[in-house]
């Protein structure tokens, strides 16, 4: 049978100034992915990929017939990671052409003035980076939502006005953002360098 091996999210040491899970950032949102079957080839890729990937690529091994989850969430989400990873050489035929397969999406709210820490009010004398990570706040009072992308290469996030009662970006995702991060992480291996936020400390937007 085959074997999937996840985490569940990364976590903050201080880095950034930050602690705990709650960012968009590298260390918060990447986790080890490993899958074992007989007809994989044992190799290391540094492509991103998400966890919404597992299923679809697990039912694939499996010969699942998913077409009935299909119907309902048009279409299933995640990618079958299965069908670009061949067993001979561990690499898609379509690799160059689908480069933009592989890329990985979070996304995390921002609660700007403190809003779990007063009691659902919004303390207009907070700086934005203080108390904000949105800890027990129902999501319609959610200020701000950054979604980040990441590719090979880069990490791009955009962070938009929140609107609660719509659970989607003020003005929708045309809107102009609240504001927009883009990392380098060109030569980014996932060691962990001696400092492990080196790729993400410098936003070149």
């Amino acid at each position: 049978p085959p074997l999937f091996f996840f985490g569940d999210h990364g976590w903050h040491l201080g880095d950034a100034a930050e602690w705990e899970k709650f960012t968009n950032f590298e260390n918060a949102v990447r986790v080890p992915l490993m899958i074992k079957h007989h007809s994989l080839k044992p190799h290391i890729r540094y492509d991103p990929v998400e966890l919404l990937d597992v299923f679809p690529t697990l039912a694939s091994i499996l010969n699942f017939n998913t077409n009935f989850i299909t119907h309902e969430s048009h279409p299933l989400d995640g990618r079958n990671l299965f069908f670009h990873y061949s067993s001979t050489t561990g690499y898609s035929q379509n690799y160059l052409q689908d480069s933009m397969f592989f890329a990985a999406r979070s996304q995390f709210p921002r609660c700007v003035g403190g809003l779990e820490y007063n009691n659902g009010t919004i303390n207009n004398s907070y700086p934005f980076w203080y108390l904000n990570d949105c800890n027990d706040v129902p999501r319609a009072n959610f200020s701000h939502m950054g979604y980040s992308l990441r590719t090979s290469n880069w990490r791009f996030t955009a962070w938009f006005f929140w609107d609660g009662y719509t659970s989607l970006p003020l003005h929708g995702f045309r809107s102009t953002p609240f504001a927009i991060e883009l990392y380098s992480h060109f030569q980014d291996n996932g060691t962990c360098p001696s400092h492990s936020f080196d790729f993400e400390d410098r936003n070149l937007a």
